[in-house]
């Protein structure tokens, strides 16, 4: 123990390790190093500045935050600081700030600022904002307004006006409006969607008025939700 109030009379418990003022409720097993912490409960690791800070069960914080519920990870000012639930990690300044999900992961400042959703992941600057279960949100911006159930959104702006349920959005700037859309944008415009259980591809190719020897064209087969080609042999107007 080291550091004024240090001698274990406020609520320090064994093999536990303290360094910083006035700490209260050190548990079991646990590493407090913050002054005028709230508590470090067992197995923690409660590393901050400010004071106020809080470790719950299993958790790991480190930064100006706290880790209220048991076996989270938050690192960076704020990060997961609000209504956080069970086994989430929030890395960075403002990371799962307010209502992270249980079993989510937000990695970059403001990353899923406003509620994440279960099972989430978000990493980058303002990813992942008002996310459903299950979504992925990689990139700056990517998924910024909301991003729905079981949505991918990979790139910078990606599904940035609010992602939709189902849907895949790859690429700067591609944005699925309708539901059960894929995006794929590699063009330097926005790309987005117009009906629902569509597929947008930018950029092709523009071969002209013919069709080269040995090239192939492709099929969809609705039924099996297949892509298929067939060999072209000569030329074809």
């Amino acid at each position: 123990n080291i550091g004024n109030s240090s001698d274990g009379t406020l609520g320090q418990s064994r093999y536990s390790v303290h360094l910083g003022n006035n700490a209260f409720n050190i548990g079991d097993y646990s590493t407090d190093l913050c002054s005028n912490s709230i508590e470090s409960s067992v197995y923690s690791v409660n590393v901050g500045v400010g004071g106020g800070n809080f470790a719950a069960t299993g958790s790991i914080n480190i930064g100006k935050t706290s880790a209220y519920t048991d076996y989270c990870i938050n690192i960076g000012e704020s990060a997961g600081f609000t209504g956080q639930q069970t086994s989430s990690i929030a890395i960075g300044y403002n990371s799962g700030s307010f209502n992270q999900g249980s079993g989510s992961i937000c990695i970059g400042n403001s990353a899923s600022l406003t509620t994440s959703g279960n099972k989430n992941i978000s990493i980058g600057t303002l990813t992942g904002n008002l996310s459903g279960e299950k979504s992925i949100c990689i990139g700056e911006n990517a998924g910024y307004s909301s991003c729905g159930i079981n949505s991918i959104s990979i790139g910078y702006n990606a599904g940035y006006t609010g992602l939709t349920n189902n849907s895949i959005a790859i690429g700067s700037n591609s944005v699925p409006y309708n539901v059960n859309n894929i995006v794929v944008n590699a063009s330097n415009t926005t790309i987005s969607s117009s009906y629902d259980n569509a597929t947008y591809i930018s950029s092709m190719a523009n071969l002209g008025d013919t069709i080269p020897e040995n090239y192939y064209k492709i099929y969809y087969n609705p039924t099996t939700f297949e892509l298929c080609y067939v060999r072209i042999i000569g030329f074809v107007v």
